[in-house]
């Protein structure tokens, strides 16, 4: 018999863990990785987890983790893992059921002061993000936190703070400028 060629390629690199148990495990997904979808072999969240985390030994494991929620790529911050069949169906029906509060920081393009609501449907949806000025940055711009109320459609922080004027630094989609680092959701 011929011997084969096998290309192998090295692990992927390794995802921080802030927290892990057995059911478990929050993970810090870096910005500019996608959680999941871009096929494999290291190119986004998903398919670094089995490398990043350990093994859980009860009878009810998932195949491999899986992430409960779907930060966009550009996204950095905590993301909820199921390793147990138990854990990812209890995960899941708890961010359906807005149980987890998510919080995102941003830069935005402006001034903004105070806190606001942005109530404007989005894509045939109701949707409502509520923002807060923390303060302000250098180049006239302004750190927010933003928390997505009423989950309406893809990209909702984003359109919801450049209909209410303030456009996220580092979002050339929705009008803010491309000049600057990550925020978006």
């Amino acid at each position: 018999p011929r011997a084969r060629e096998v290309a192998l390629r090295p692990p992927p690199p390794l995802i921080s863990v802030a927290y892990e148990d057995d059911h478990l495990a929050v993970v810090v997904k870096p910005a500019g990785l996608a959680t999941t979808g871009a096929g494999g072999g290291g190119a986004d969240l998903a398919s670094r987890l089995a490398a990043s985390l350990a093994p859980t030994p009860l009878p009810a494991a998932l195949w491999r983790p899986r992430p409960v929620h779907r930060p966009d790529a550009d996204t950095g911050g905590l993301v909820l893992v199921a390793k147990t069949r138990p854990a990812l169906a209890a995960l899941s029906e708890a961010v359906a059921g807005r149980e987890v509060a998510f919080r995102f920081l941003a830069v935005a393009a402006g001034r903004p002061t105070g806190a606001g609501r942005v109530a404007t449907p989005l894509d045939g949806r109701p949707a409502l993000t509520e923002w807060r000025a923390l303060g302000a940055a250098a180049g006239g711009e302004t750190l927010v936190e933003l928390r997505p109320v009423a989950p309406g459609a893809p990209h909702q922080l984003r359109r919801h703070m450049a209909a209410a004027g303030y456009p996220l630094l580092g979002d050339g989609r929705y009008g803010g400028s491309d000049r600057a680092g990550r925020g978006r959701d």
